[in-house]
């Protein structure tokens, strides 16, 4: 040992002293290790030591990784207690057995400390029986670390001892979910940090600070800085919370032991209102010690219940002698809450029950429980350690998360109806740079009037919005109380909270109706501040703002800003009800006089942009004016204000803008404090109405203040300035109980162009000053109204409508009570129309009190009109003075006109004014109209319809009613159109009683009434009345309308059927005999008959029987006699045998739609026998007429072996044996055939179980008893293929070889066929087969996977990698994490091709939910070739969820999962733009930290970065903390070096480093690493309050490659006209069109770079050429046959003609980099310099003679070759290497055949199978073809074809036939290269056949088929190639069935039929649905 001593020239200090002696390591054991990895063993048989004491002690900053490697050590024996820290007396592991002892019973693997220091102890009674080995390790810097457990202690690295060096410690102490965390601090120093007043600073230098959790910005609990005793427990809010010690070092600060804490689960009285969340035993995953009792209450919204699902129980009892089951180890629900139960019983069945309560493992393992209220209690108690569960719950009804766009349907089914009230919580989260939209469509609930609309009261109905992520402020932004559709609500922050209250009565629907429908849409936000918002406020509008999280802290630094808008004659009333400061007032402004002064018109009396300002943070509020927007101040406030303060702004618009306080509180316990502010703005009544020459309406509703002063003007713009004013509604109601007598009544004044005002009050609209009674009101220059508010209203609505121009009169009179006068209107003649109306069945009252009007023959020119309901109705008269008119008039509408003709004195001999004397004045008293309107409600109506609506405007009850008069001896039918009602009472609704003689007075009795209340029209009523008495008593929103008539009267079980001839006849026909249910057939024979047989049947019978096919059998039926009205067509009386479609739903044909081919009715049908082996149900009808009848008929059935089963996969895993038929009793000639199709396609393990058959063979050793088992039929074998020997079995199983006893088929079909001969005399009986069927599922369902803090890293591969994936997966992964961390799940985006139809990802996907079950937040769905970037998880758990389709198959993919840290994969979409952040922004980054993220942008795009924000803490050459950005991966040079430099913004202009950066590949690398040692402060030392990095990263608009088409133009690549970019690879695909081609011409823009020269260019004299690209006639795909062609642009080549319409050009760089590479001294730039292409697309005469291409479109052979010198054949070409052909099938045809024959290409390399490199022809289908087809032919398909049938003439001939609408023929043929042998250019004749049959069939979805000509007495056409594809929806089958066919092929054509279903089936695997 060396010891070393060094001091330098500072203060001494006293020194040390030491002691040190040998010591026997036989005897001594103790040890201290300080490297920084080592290993600490003990062996009893060499050390005799009974207590050994271990001490590692490595570097200050890091913490310590113990792994034990071997231990034996029995626990009565000997235990090793292991310490976080330096003593006995420190921390132990909290994963640790009781009292942190380590034996044979209780081990560990790994285990991690807290800080430097670990301390172990070994303890023994025979250290001879004892041995340990365990090394160590340093993992990682500084000390803390994660803590779980159900209990643990906490202390300073150094407690107990004292220690003077700095220290930076943090403890997330995370409990299992569901529970709350106890801290309890036991000890604490003197840390020395507090102020005067003992308070923390925001900055103290130590401090021990509890927060709530780990999170950013998570709220501190407790701050302690200073020596403190009897600290009170902390209890968490959460499971967690985090535990921050920070010491600053020094000698001048002394030692210190920190302190010392202790941690426990609290899981008693828990109680959870969220909408989902998990509960887990205290402890969870790991053994817990001690007696565990706990108790959980869980609270949905009323109305709603709750469902919980278990992902693990294990509740075991203590002894396996108790015999209670669940007696003291249980989880039990509250009585009666449990409304059913699945259970897993330990027989691996699943039971449901809705009886058990209490759970164990005993009883059954938990599933899923569903409780029967909206409320669980749950209690949980155990003694045995190892027992756990985890369950999550969720919220059956209503509510939810929303994190993406998404629609939601209410109805009352959804919902516990048992319920009083029902309330619904949604969050809707729209993310970073999002804002949300909420449309909704309907809401369909009653308010009562005497509810407010107010969500901060108790009995609130309606739906409040609120901002943020709950209804904590207390006031929403929006609330709705009416029935509302089409509203639209956009949020001005990501987050918002909707909160539906209403009683169950309130709902206006019944079951399934839909009573809300909304759709909530994520839009961009175009703020830029944190939470902004434009608010446009109606007349009526109230919108409540709080600070981002209230009443919770807000993000410091945060900046929001807000505008206000209202409607003309309204300006912005601010209401601001709380302000709280983030910290205490800083500063008196009683001693800064000066402040006062300086700010005395503000609340606010501090400097802006002063420190005490920036720590409180401030609200102020500006006024808007002028067309420049000009804003000033009007108030700032930044003080704390908990009553309500007014703002007023004087102006139309209004902005307020909020400051954050940048430093975190100053409080020592802010966690139940209320920080932030909230204010209401409401429109203020009062201003300037601008009028144009459009009519408009201004509507005053509850005034805020005393008054409300409006002047209306008409637009300066117009070129007059009159203006008009009319009063359409006035209506106000007192509270109850609050109004007296002495009240000042609310008044309504006008002042008109400056004159005199005129009060009325507003409830009579009684005159108080002027004598004119009037609602009209017309300026010339204004209107001023100014209105007064009475004390006590309690609602008030005015409404005026108003526009320039003082003509304007007429409109429609929406009020109850009023009158007309004549318009003081100053033109000589004008005419007004008025409408009045009321409810349908009540009256309106005109009275005519005044009219003298100028006198006219006749009322010829000037008149006052009455008509009933409009212009064209009844004439009541036409009237110009009183005494001709009707005084008062009846009725329920009525129309009036007044046309009025001024008569001047110059016209006094006018012919209509004889005798009177003409005034010169219209104003003067002698012409006059005074006409009164009342409306009324019920009385006597003989309206035949009756109906009430809700004005909303009435007294709290609406109380009417009508009288109607029938006649005598006849009833009365009524009949509802709608009825709205809540059923509030008995007393309230709407009552119908008998009038008897006299309605009116029989309304006081109403004996027998009925009563009708509800929200839907109920059936009509039959009234045995002659007359009635309709009472209305109910609240004023209720409504109704009824239709009465009279009818004759009838008894009580008469129906009267209205309208009969616009009834509909029903499709469902009433059965009236049959199966009512289905009968299962059985192998015996059964029968059925017909009613009545053999006596005969009744007529109009309807009969239907069921009858149902097990799984792997056939229905056979037969005809044993029929007897029925024989006719052509059977159109009278019928039986029909019809396979179902589908389920039994919709079963049921009329009888008119089944087809005549169905139909039995003729004798000689009699022993015909129907086969069903398909379809699981199959229907027999009965129908006959009223004519003729016979005996009836009789069927047999029974079960056969013949059948094709179609499982699908909702039916489950098969899991099924198949028999022989009657098994085990073989009958002869017992031949069968099965087919089994799973519809999830998995493979199927096919095991024999059973085999006894005969085993003789033939003379060629076949089994003549065979039985036949593969996945492919017999009739798909190939000719000339042979069955394979292992598909085919005869004798007995135990001769049969044990590997060939199973088969596992390749995909999910089955075919078996079993024959046997006739039964051999004396041969002994057979048993048959029996074959047990079992579907494969891949091993990867509900995997959980476990992560902790010594595997924090892991690596999943799907099932198949790195192959293709299996079908129908359905692979379930739940991630876990330790409780507190985060998750991180990064799929390779290289190895991700999930194939999919479309964007929607439905046929195979990964999808991810932020949570354990799939109820949590989904996160996304992902497939195609673009791969999720990483996935980062909320909250311990990510579930990911993978499935696979049946039909076409993807690639398996790979993925990392860890505890999430930064960093990961970004995929970014075209038009997409993300962003990228340092930890933690915008506060400060860790100290500690390593991020590399992996920006990928589509194929052929580059990505483009752009910092917007920058401040990095600089060191020199940015050692420590620094950004790069790598232009590729993390290897590749950089595109942005390492850079530190603080202080940048985007704003900052020239600054290189924040300019645009854009790859030059589609993938970036951002780098961003953290190395500091220093704590940093807060982000108010930051730039701009930023700390970090804040970066925008999209794909650039920069592309290269496509498709194209046009006529000209020219191509380049990026970086054209300047220096090309490098790593750069474009492909341009060119499409001519048949008949055109292509010319390209090379050129350099500049200087020329041609880089090498190819063998073929240097034998041509071609010069040097351009090796970067490449081109090729045809597609991209035909680059790989063009390898031995040479396609340069070179020196003396620089122009191409293509030789046929289709071309491909490619661009890659790699020769210019291997030139560079290699090549010294060579100019970069030069390999780069800029070229372009120019393109012209040419007819083909403009061509090369050797030009291939041409389109078929009738049929037609030929012979195809390279050009010979004695042929003319315009389709041969030479040196042309391609040729192109389109086959285009008109409409007239069906299929298209194709024959190849006398194929040669002759080459010295022959291939097995047709490769890229040789001549073939393609044959190709269109993109998007419903049928793709893509077939090649070369030498080696000839050589298949000839296969050893020499006899077949054309065994050499390509036969094939499609039915593509448009089919592409792309021939290469490889050319002989010079120098080369042994090559023969392509030949080959072809012939193209247009068929008319065939076709590609998608709908109707039934029809029928023909061969060519067919017909009776016609025979089909010779040489006919016929090809149907027939599709049918998804999720549906294709059946075919045959139902004519020539006798003599009917064996064949079996087969043929079998063929068909089979070919359709394996269209399954090529990825087409069928």
């Amino acid at each position: 040992m060396t010891i070393l001593f060094v001091s330098d020239r500072s203060v001494p200090g006293s020194g040390f002293s030491a002691r040190w002696n040998s010591v026997d390591p036989s005897v001594d054991c103790d040890r201290t290790f300080t490297s920084p990895s080592g290993e600490i063993f003990f062996n009893g048989s060499i050390t005799k030591a009974y207590e050994c004491q271990y001490h590692i002690s490595v570097t200050p900053g890091h913490r310590v990784l113990l792994t034990l490697n071997s231990l034996e050590m029995p626990c009565h024996l000997g235990t090793l207690s292991l310490r976080n820290g330096i003593n006995d007396q420190s921390p132990g592991f909290h994963t640790l057995f009781e009292e942190n002892e380590v034996c044979n019973a209780h081990n560990f693997t790994e285990l991690r400390s807290f800080a430097h220091r670990v301390y172990l102890k070994l303890k023994t009674t025979n250290p001879t029986a004892l041995s340990f080995n365990i090394s160590y390790k340093i993992v990682s810097q500084g000390c803390g670390g994660h803590v779980d457990g159900m209990e643990g202690t906490i202390s300073a690295p150094q407690y107990p001892h004292k220690d003077a060096r700095s220290m930076d410690c943090e403890w997330n102490v995370a409990v299992a979910l569901g529970n709350k965390v106890r801290l309890s601090i036991a000890m604490v120093d003197d840390l020395k940090a507090g102020d005067d007043q003992g308070r923390c600073g925001m900055n103290s230098l130590s401090s021990l600070d509890i927060l709530e959790n780990a999170h950013d910005g998570a709220h501190y609990l407790k701050r302690i800085c200073k020596k403190e005793t009897g600290v009170q427990p902390i209890l968490s809010d959460d499971h967690q919370l985090t535990i921050r010690y920070k010491q600053h070092g020094g000698l001048q600060f002394g030692q210190i032991y920190g302190f010392l804490s202790h941690f426990s689960t609290v899981c008693t009285d828990i109680v959870h209102r969220t909408f989902a969340g998990t509960i887990q035993s205290p402890g969870y995953p790991n053994d817990a010690y001690g007696t565990r009792s706990c108790s959980w209450t869980i609270i949905a919204p009323p109305g709603n219940k709750l469902e919980f699902t278990f992902t693990q129980f294990v509740i075991q009892k203590q002894s396996r002698w108790m015999m209670i089951p669940c007696g003291q180890d249980f989880l039990k629900f509250g009585d009666g809450e449990v409304a059913s139960a699945e259970i897993r019983l330990s027989d691996g069945s699943i039971n449901v029950t809705n009886t058990m309560e209490t759970f164990c493992s005993s009883s059954g393992e938990p599933i899923t429980i569903k409780t029967t209220n909206n409320t669980a209690h749950i209690a949980f108690n155990t003694k045995m350690p190892t027992n756990l569960f985890s369950m999550t719950w969720r919220t059956i009804g209503c509510g939810g998360e929303m994190h993406d766009g998404q629609k939601v349907i209410l109805s009352k089914d959804q919902i516990d109806q048992n319920s009083d009230l029902l309330e619904c919580h949604w969050v809707v989260d729209a993310g970073i740079g999002k804002i949300p939209r909420v449309i909704l469509e309907k809401l369909s609930i009653y308010r009562p009037d005497s509810q407010a609309c107010d969500p901060q009261k108790e009995d609130f109905t309606g739906l409040g919005i609120y901002y943020g992520r709950s209804n904590s402020s207390g006031h929403a932004m929006k609330a709705l109380c009416e029935p509302t559709v089409d509203y639209n609500y956009t949020a001005h922050a990501p987050e918002l909270f909707l909160r539906l209250t209403i009683p169950m009565r309130y709902i206006k629907s019944t079951g399934s109706e839909q009573f809300m429908i909304f759709s909530v849409f994520f839009l961009d936000s175009n703020g830029t501040d944190d939470c902004s918002g434009l608010f446009k406020l109606n007349s009526t509008d109230s919108v409540t703002v709080h600070s981002p999280g209230y009443p919770n802290l807000y993000s410091q630094g945060v900046s929001c800003k807000y505008v206000f808008e209202t409607e003309p004659g309204f300006s912005p009333l601010f209401e601001v009800k709380a302000f709280y400061p983030a910290n205490d007032e800083l500063v008196n402004a009683a001693s800064f006089p000066w402040l006062v002064n300086l700010y005395k018109n503000y609340s606010c009396q501090l400097i802006p942009g002063s420190a005490s300002m920036e720590m409180q943070g401030n609200l102020e509020f500006y006024g808007i004016q002028g067309s420049n927007q000009e804003q000033f101040l009007i108030d700032r406030i930044c003080s704390k204000i908990i009553e309500t303060k007014n703002i007023t702004v004087p102006n139309q618009k209004a902005l307020v803008k909020f400051h954050a306080a940048s430093l975190p509180p100053k409080k020592g316990e802010i966690g139940k404090d209320k920080i932030g502010w909230m204010f209401t703005v409401e429109p203020l009544c009062g201003g300037i109405v601008i009028a144009t020459d459009k009519q408009q309406q201004f509507t005053v509703m509850d005034l805020k203040t005393e008054y409300c002063n409006l002047t209306f003007i008409a637009d300066p713009a117009l070129p007059y300035s009159d203006v008009y004013v009319r009063f359409d509604d006035i209506f106000m109601r007192y509270r109850p109980n609050e109004r007296t007598d002495v009240m000042e009544p609310a008044t309504v004044s006008i002042q008109i162009d400056g004159g005199i005002w005129e009060s009325r009050h507003i409830e009579t609209m009684q005159s108080i000053t002027g004598s004119q009674k009037r609602d009209e009101f017309r300026g010339t220059r204004e209107v001023k109204i100014s209105i007064k508010r009475a004390e006590g209203i309690f609602r008030e609505n005015i409404i005026f409508t108003y526009m320039a121009g003082s003509s304007q009169c007429g409109g429609e009179l929406t009020r109850m009570h009023g009158y007309l006068v004549l318009p003081d209107i100053t033109n000589s003649k004008f005419e007004c129309e008025w409408t009045v109306r009321h409810f349908s069945g009540s009256n309106v009252k005109l009275r005519l009190n005044e009219l003298v009007l100028p006198h006219s023959e006749s009322c010829a020119a000037s008149y006052l009109e009455i008509r009933r309901n409009n212009e064209t109705g009844t004439l009541i008269g036409r009237f110009c003075n009183i005494e001709r008119a009707e005084n008062v008039i009846t009725g329920e509408s009525f129309w009036i006109k007044l046309k009025y003709e001024y008569v001047t004195p110059d016209n006094s001999m006018n012919e209509y004014e004889e005798t009177e004397e003409i005034d010169s004045t219209l104003n003067n008293e002698k012409y006059k109209l005074l006409l009164n309107y009342d409306k009324s409600t019920g009385g006597e109506t003989n309206s035949s319809v009756i109906e009430y609506q809700s004005t909303g405007k009435s007294d709290i009850f609406a109380s009417s009613a009508w009288f109607v008069k029938g006649e005598n001896d006849k009833g009365l039918l009524v009949q509802f159109d709608k009825i709205e009602i809540p059923d509030e009472d008995e007393d309230q609704g709407l009552f119908l009683a008998d009038g008897g003689d006299d309605p009116i007075n029989m309304l006081h009795i109403m004996e027998d009434k009925k009563r009708i209340v509800g929200w839907s029209p109920i059936s009509d009523l039959y009234l045995d009345y002659s007359s009635l008495v309709i009472k209305l008593y109910a609240p004023s929103r209720s409504s109704f309308k009824l239709r009465w008539q009279i009818v004759p009267k009838r008894d009580a079980n008469w129906t009267l059927v209205v309208n009969a001839s616009t009834l509909t006849p029903t499709s469902e026909p009433d059965f009236v005999c049959g199966f009512s249910t289905p009968v299962v057939p059985t192998v015996n024979e059964n029968y059925v008959i017909s009613p009545g047989y053999p006596r005969g049947y009744i007529n109009f019978l309807k009969c239907k029987w069921i009858f149902e096919k097990p799984l792997f059998y056939g229905v056979q039926f037969k005809v044993i006699d029929l007897d029925l009205e024989s006719v052509d067509g059977c159109r009278y009386d019928y039986a029909a045998l019809i396979p179902q479609r589908g389920n039994l739903a919709g079963s049921t044909l009329d009888k008119t739609k089944i087809d005549t081919t169905w139909r039995l009715c003729n004798k000689n049908q009699i022993n015909r026998t129907f086969n069903f082996n398909y379809n699981q149900f199959t229907n027999l009808y009965f129908y006959s007429d009223s004519s003729r009848s016979g005996k009836g008929f009789k069927f047999s059935y029974q079960l056969t072996c013949n059948s094709f089963d179609y499982v699908k996969a909702a039916q489950g895993p098969l899991n099924r044996t198949i028999t022989s038929f009657r098994y085990p009793i073989l009958q002869p000639e017992d031949s069968c055939s099965t087919a089994v199709v799973l519809e999830t396609n998995r493979r199927m393990r096919v095991e024999i179980l059973d085999l006894d058959i005969s085993e003789e063979k033939g003379p060629d050793g076949e089994c003549l008893d065979y039985l036949f088992v593969s996945h492919r039929a017999m009739g798909n074998l190939k000719p000339n293929e042979m069955i394979p020997s292992k598909n085919i079995f005869c004798g007995t199983l135990e001769a049969l070889d044990e590997k060939l006893r199973v088969l596992i088929t390749p995909l999910g079909r089955l075919f078996i066929k079993f024959a046997a001969r006739p039964k051999k005399p004396m041969e002994r009986n057979r048993r048959g087969y029996k074959i047990l069927v079992t579907e494969i599922e891949e091993e990867c369902a509900n995997d959980q996977l476990r992560l902790d803090e010594n595997n924090s890293k892991r690596t999943l591969f799907t099932p198949g990698w790195p192959k293709l994936a299996p079908n129908s997966l359905n692979c379930q992964w739940l991630i876990a994490a330790p409780n507190g961390k985060r998750l991180k799940f990064t799929i390779d985006p290289h190895n991700f091709d999930i194939q999919s139809v479309n964007e929607s990802c439905h046929d195979d996907y990964v999808e991810f939910y932020d949570g354990p079950t799939i109820f949590s937040k989904k996160i996304g769905r992902f497939c195609g070739q673009n791969a999720p970037s990483t996935i980062f998880s909320t909250s311990s758990f990510l579930l990911v969820k993978y499935r696979t389709d049946s039909y076409m198959q993807s690639f398996a993919w790979n993925a990392t999962y860890e505890i999430a840290s930064c960093g990961g994969s970004i995929v970014l979409r075209k038009d997409e733009t993300k962003r990228l952040t340092s930890p933690n922004f915008p506060e400060q980054y860790p100290i500690k930290q390593d991020c590399l993220w992996t920006v990928k942008a589509p194929n052929a795009h580059f990505v483009e970065t752009r910092l917007d924000h920058l401040w990095i803490s600089f060191t020199t050459n940015c050692s420590y903390d620094y950004l790069a950005i790598h232009d590729g991966n993390e290897t590749a040079d950089y595109l942005m070096d390492r850079t530190c430099s603080g202080g940048v913004s985007s704003s900052a202009e020239g600054n290189e480093m924040m300019q645009p950066k854009r790859s030059s590949t589609p993938i970036v690398t951002v780098e961003f690493h953290a190395n500091n040692t220093v704590n940093r402060g807060s982000r108010l030392f930051c730039a701009e309050k930023k700390c970090g990095f804040e970066m925008r990263l999209g794909v650039s608009n920069l592309t290269c490659g496509g498709k194209i088409s046009d006529v000209s133009g020219f191509i380049t690549v990026p970086g054209y006209p300047n220096q090309l970019l490098p790593h750069i690879s474009c492909e341009w695909e060119f499409q001519a069109g048949i008949g055109f081609g292509y010319k390209f011409d090379f050129e350099f823009v500049d200087e020329t770079v041609w880089q090498a020269s190819s063998f073929r260019a240097s034998s041509e004299g071609l010069g040097k050429c351009y090796t970067n690209i490449e081109t090729v006639n045809g597609l991209p795909s035909h680059f790989p046959t063009n390898f031995m062609n040479d396609r340069y642009f070179c020196e003396n080549r620089t122009t191409f003609i293509t030789t046929a319409d289709l071309a491909t050009i490619r661009y890659n760089d790699f020769s210019s980099r291997n030139l560079v590479r290699y090549t010294e001294d060579l100019d970069l730039s030069a390999q780069y310099r800029p070229f372009r292409i120019n393109y012209k697309k040419i007819p083909q005469k403009m061509m090369p003679e050797y030009a291939c291409m041409t389109e078929i479109t009738r049929n037609m052979s030929f012979f195809l070759a390279t050009k010979e010198n004695n042929t003319d054949n315009p389709l041969v070409f030479q040196r042309a290497e391609y040729c192109h052909l389109v086959l285009r099938k008109t409409a007239k045809y069906g299929t298209v055949s194709i024959k190849i024959s006398e194929f040669q290409s002759i080459s010295p390399i022959h291939y097995a199978f047709c490769t890229n490199y040789g001549s073939y022809v393609d044959i190709q289908s269109a993109e998007n073809d419903p049928w793709p087809v893509k077939e090649r032919i070369c030498n080696a398909t000839i050589r298949m074809l000839q296969g050893t049938d020499t006899s077949n003439p054309n065994r050499e001939t390509f036969v094939a036939t499609f039915v593509n609408d448009l089919l592409h023929l792309h021939v290469w043929a490889q050319m002989a290269p010079n120098g080369l042998k042994g090559y023969t250019n392509l030949r080959f004749n072809m012939s193209v056949e247009f068929q008319e049959c065939g076709g590609f069939i998608r709908s109707p979805n039934m029809g029928t088929i023909t061969s060519p000509n067919y017909g009776e007495g016609m025979n089909y056409l010779p040489n006919s190639y016929c090809m149907w594809i027939l599709e049918a929806p998804e999720g549906q089958l294709v059946q075919v069935i045959l139902l004519f066919c020539v006798k003599n092929f009917i064996v064949s054509f079996v087969y043929w039929y079998i063929q068909v279903l089979v070919s359709n089936f394996v269209g399954l695997a090529k990825g087409k649905k069928w």
